[in-house]
């Protein structure tokens, strides 16, 4: 074999092993980013549903006593504060008899709540519940239940729902991945 054949055939070996090897780490890199993205994806969810979470305790623990004593304006000023929170797509008391005792739409309060479906449960926790509908205002969205107690009656007396947007965590994911590129 004389020396320009076997100096083209060196030069091709070498050409397709750099082809691979460029190869192999584009599907690399591509993996590792789709796996960064969906982790990042998850921490946010998380970190969105925890604060809505907060939210909604902290408007059930305000509202035992107004629910009680059948104060209206009382359960109005706190779910207020609470929708004005980022993100939040609404906030509503419903009474044990499933009647909307106040709502941050106000044109839905003392209406009868219209419950979603338990098929729609995304996380069942046992102080609260998260379920993951398509409204046709709000469009996707979770819903968080948490129950409204009293240290006087030993069950709930009623319930806090709060709903956020999905499209709240799709942006916020977006933000992050903007930096992570």
């Amino acid at each position: 074999m004389s020396d320009k054949k076997r100096s083209g055939l060196l030069y091709s070996i070498r050409t397709k092993f750099l082809a691979i090897i460029v190869v192999f780490v584009a599907l690399l890199m591509f993996g590792v980013m789709g796996l960064i993205n969906r982790t990042v994806g998850d921490v946010v969810l998380d970190q969105g549903l925890e604060k809505a979470i907060a939210v909604a305790r902290g408007v059930a623990s305000s509202s035992a006593d107004p629910l009680l004593t059948d104060d209206d304006l009382g359960l109005f000023t706190i779910i207020q504060g609470a929708a004005k929170t980022k993100g939040i797509l609404y906030c509503t008391i419903v009474g044990n008899d499933d009647k909307v005792k106040a709502h941050s739409i106000i044109e839905r309060s003392g209406k009868a709540y219209i419950k979603i479906p338990e098929e729609k449960n995304f996380r069942v926790e046992q102080e609260y519940k998260i379920k993951y509908y398509d409204d046709p205002k709000f469009g996707n969205a979770y819903d968080i239940e948490i129950p409204v107690t009293s240290a006087r009656i030993r069950d709930a007396i009623g319930y806090v729902h709060i709903g956020i947007s999905q499209s709240v965590i799709d942006e916020a994911v977006d933000r992050v991945n903007r930096y992570i590129r």
